[in-house]
């Protein structure tokens, strides 16, 4: 069978586990995380073992999270402003060159040269997941603050409705599509962790990479020299948490892709919808994606790659 992977992102929202897990029964996720850390973030979750975390190694993660501490701590000294660092410590002169505000801030603003105990691939991995792990902390941040909004939207909607009398259905909650920012650097970063440190060759089954931002999807079907479109769905009826058809429907439907894909055929049918009560729609596009760029990012899985973007 085929086995989906979840990228570019190390943030799963609480959507992308919604329409994720309504198609798949598990998936593999790089959480750019500690253990603990990852296992105490999904302890809300019912179903734990829908995600299979792939875990970077401890002594490139112990630095990865020391200099994004720096940065952070940095950033909330400097307040998106080069000079207050300087005047926040403006009665503390004593400075060593290691400690200087300009070097700090030359060190986060240009990209500086790899140091001389640190080899250029381990350099660059560094730089990946620190990259990753930054992305994490705005994607949960961003996640929170979309949150938020959300619950205000419907406690208004709710008290006009109220005072007028209506009763009508909600607006949908904002969904934002958090690939829109550093589409290129994100996918870079991701797929250039797994060529250095764990390769796609590696798994012992064949990878679906599974997203769920269009804006990924955008970007690399524009690099691929040669698309193939599988499936094209636009509102595909799926079954919800504690419905008795979705276990039997969900190893259908795995079935279903695991023969698009080895097959590269366009599709008959896909498995039919059951008379429930489920009111769960989510759109899917698959598609296999050729060329030399594609080729670059996902080494070792093959000259046709398979892309699947879900959302609810």
């Amino acid at each position: 069978m085929i086995n989906p992977i979840f990228f570019p992102f190390t943030h799963m929202q609480a959507t992308d586990v919604k329409a994720i897990s309504a198609l798949f029964k598990s998936i593999l996720f790089f959480p750019v995380s500690r253990q603990t850390e990852f296992e105490e973030s999904i302890r809300h979750i019912k179903d734990k073992d829908f995600l299979l975390p792939v875990y970077a190694e401890n002594k490139d993660f112990e630095l990865v999270m020391h200099k994004v501490n720096e940065y952070r701590n940095w950033g909330e000294l400097n307040k998106e402003n080069k000079g207050n660092l300087k005047v926040f410590l403006q009665d503390k002169p004593y400075f060593t060159d290691d400690t200087a505000v300009a070097h700090i801030r030359g060190e986060i603003e240009r990209n500086h040269k790899a140091s001389s105990d640190l080899p250029s691939k381990e350099d660059s991995l560094l730089k990946n997941l620190m990259f990753l792990r930054l992305a994490k902390i705005y994607d949960l941040e961003k996640e929170n603050l979309n949150s938020k909004f959300n619950s205000i939207k419907k406690d208004e909607q709710n008290l006009f409705s109220a005072i007028h009398g209506l009763d009508k259905e909600l607006d949908k909650k904002r969904v934002e599509d958090l690939g829109e920012y550093m589409t290129s650097e994100r996918v870079r970063a991701w797929v250039e962790f797994f060529n250095n440190k764990n390769p796609f060759s590696a798994f012992d089954t064949s990878l679906l990479f599974v997203t769920t931002s269009p804006a990924v999807m955008e970007y690399l079907m524009s690099v691929s020299k040669k698309k193939i479109k599988l499936l094209d769905i636009d509102s595909l009826k799926v079954h919800e948490n504690k419905c008795e058809n979705k276990n039997q429907w969900i190893e259908e439907f795995n079935k279903y892709v695991y023969d698009l894909v080895i097959s590269g055929q366009q599709p008959l049918n896909i498995s039919a919808e059951r008379d429930d009560s489920c009111k769960l729609e989510v759109k899917i596009k698959l598609y296999l994606l050729q060329g030399d760029v594609i080729s670059s990012f996902f080494q070792g899985v093959g000259q046709k790659v398979p892309i699947c973007l879900v959302r609810v």
